[in-house]
């Protein structure tokens, strides 16, 4: 989407996010992946994965305290640039499987409450 070699996300219940400003339309060449970007100027703000439930991944770039977002989960590590090293406590080399999820939102909640 940006041509950079990071995507900074955060999982989110679709019904906790609310946009404040502005209203998202589908960007992306595959409109079908789930992609929203701002209407006015197509900055890609967040994604609604097809498939993966009622979720929405918020780009951790866009919120005001940005720097306090870790990442706990990397994946797709099999196509990092050279000069990249991981820094999650969790990697895979594609996309988790769903099935995944369940272990890791546990390892995140003891994640979260020894990191904060």
């Amino acid at each position: 989407m940006t041509g950079g070699p990071y995507s900074l996300g955060a999982i989110y219940a679709s019904d906790a996010v609310d946009m404040e400003v502005g209203e998202t339309v589908p960007i992306g060449a595959d409109h079908n992946a789930g992609h929203q970007g701002c209407a006015r100027c197509s900055s890609w703000v967040l994604t609604r994965p097809p498939g993966l439930g009622d979720i929405v991944v918020v780009r951790s770039s866009l919120f005001e305290d940005a720097d306090r977002f870790t990442p706990f989960v990397e994946s797709f590590v099999s196509e990092k640039l050279p000069f990249v090293e991981p820094v999650a406590p969790h990697r895979f080399e594609h996309f988790p499987d769903p099935d995944e999820f369940p272990r890791l939102i546990g390892a995140y909640a003891e994640w979260e409450h020894a990191v904060r």
